[in-house]
């Protein structure tokens, strides 16, 4: 029995006129080749969605970064939402039923950070757990005006709709419980 497909869209400049468009199409490559399950669609960048460069978009969820070496698991992972323990994601349901307002949880990462990979994960265990919960991961070293813009110092940094800082990584259960109270200490 064959896997079910994933569909994933590709935002770039189409003309491949600047060097991020280039390197994401040629990840997207690689992927096709090396994962027979996923369904490549590649659509022009759109300022309003896309305002800081080509992305990787799945659901709520939106990869501003290459799914290279550490960072391909988490994001193959996350396409086909297999990742999760069932203990985990009891734990930020449960936390999660009470959000009654979408949140965003912009995380910032870097290539060759031994601790983004979890952070990416734990993000996205939150997106699988609830629809009000989206995620955009940006590469803070492709993009970095729009890390500056966030004052990024260290990566992993997980910012809660585009307001509290959350420096290093945090349990699946912390986040959910930061997300909830947004701006109170986590514990």
């Amino acid at each position: 029995m064959s896997e079910p497909r994933v569909s994933l869209i590709l935002r770039i400049d189409e003309r491949l006129d600047d060097r991020n468009s280039r390197d994401f199409e040629k990840s997207a490559k690689g992927l096709e080749s090396a994962t027979p399950w996923l369904e490549l669609t590649r659509m022009p960048l759109l300022d309003d969605v896309n305002p800081h460069g080509p992305a990787f978009e799945h659901s709520n969820i939106r990869f501003h970064a290459l799914p290279e070496g550490p960072e391909r698991d988490p994001f193959l992972e996350a396409l086909k939402k297999r990742n999760s323990t069932k203990q985990e994601l009891s734990q930020a349901l449960s936390i999660l039923k009470k959000l009654d307002t979408p949140t965003e949880l912009l995380l910032f990462i870097g290539p060759e950070c031994p601790f983004c990979p979890v952070a990416v994960r734990n993000a996205i265990e939150l997106s699988h757990a609830s629809d009000m919960v989206s995620v955009i991961v940006v590469d803070a070293t492709r993009f970095p005006s729009f890390a500056e813009s966030y004052n990024v110092q260290s990566v992993p940094l997980t910012v809660i709709d585009r307001e509290e800082h959350i420096v290093g990584v945090v349990s699946v259960k912390q986040l959910s419980e930061a997300i909830l109270s947004k701006g109170s200490e986590i514990q």
